[in-house]
């Protein structure tokens, strides 16, 4: 296991080297893994010294999640997955990692299903996209303990409920850290944020309003499921993206739209390098 101090300068560093892949550092606290596809998968450090995962991205993302977590945090235990919604490629690999890790998943009530007293994750229904090689979903169930609104899932880990992008969607607020971990309630890419696509939304009025009251509460670092992290003035970025109404798309705007899902879908199929 990594001492505290050897923790320090990697941090220092600016990433972890784990195998052929690099651990960024969004803030002292919170790593962005590489080596991933589906989304970001995250690693977070609570205020009493434990950890969680949050997100997991494709099935097959189990084995570069385990080999960075090992070469970050050597031996010491993940408590909790954290799931910011069902989607597929967001809880693909939480099964196994839980299974492997001995830790428990968490997400919101209304992502989950009720069955013999006990609660599993909502299955994903979707056609299967075309992607490459390797596992995106699974089919097995996916044992989970619902998470409360205002939360403190670990010390210093609020969870948020954002209902709207699913009805059981949240967002974590890593407090020490001044970090949020907000899944598909944006979207980050070069020129900025955007939202989700209309039709990726359970209820596209109560994903607007969600993204609305976020704003008032976010810190100035966010980390989305999609694209880079937002490093400074997450807040302020929300804020003024809840302001604009959604409107029909422009003919002079469709290169910019067709850019950006083409760069979504680069990155949801690729694995992550530094």
């Amino acid at each position: 296991m990594r001492s505290c101090s050897c923790i320090r300068r990697a941090e220092r560093s600016g990433f972890f080297r784990a195998g052929n892949f690099l651990a960024s550092i969004v803030s002292d606290g919170v790593w962005w893994l590489h080596g991933t596809r589906g989304c970001n998968v995250y690693l977070v450090r609570a205020r009493d010294g434990s950890y969680a995962i949050v997100d997991t991205g494709f099935a097959d993302n189990v084995a570069p999640v385990m080999a960075e977590v090992a070469e970050i945090i050597g031996a010491e235990p993940i408590k909790t997955i954290l799931l910011t919604h069902f989607h597929f490629d967001h809880s693909g690999a939480a099964q196994s990692l839980s299974e492997q890790l001995g830790a428990e998943v968490r997400a919101g009530l209304e992502d989950c299903e009720e069955s013999g007293g006990q609660f599993e994750l909502r299955k994903h229904r979707f056609r299967r996209p075309r992607m490459r090689g390797g596992d995106i979903g699974t089919s097995n169930p996916i044992a989970t303990r619902p998470l409360v609104d205002g939360e403190e899932v670990l010390p210093g880990i609020i969870a948020m409920a954002t209902p709207g992008h699913t009805t059981g969607s949240y967002c974590f607020i890593v407090e020490d850290a001044g970090v949020a971990l907000v899944g598909d309630l944006v979207i980050s890419h070069s020129d900025g944020l955007s939202r989700t696509l209309v039709a990726a939304n359970s209820d596209d009025g109560t994903y607007l309003e969600s993204i609305r009251t976020f704003a008032g509460l976010a810190p100035h670092v966010g980390c989305p499921g999609h694209g880079r992290p937002v490093m400074d003035g997450f807040g302020e970025q929300l804020r003024r993206l809840s302001e604009k109404p959604r409107q029909r798309l422009k003919p002079w705007q469709v290169p910019r739209r067709m850019k950006r899902l083409f760069d979504f879908y680069r990155f949801v199929n690729h694995r992550r390098k530094r």
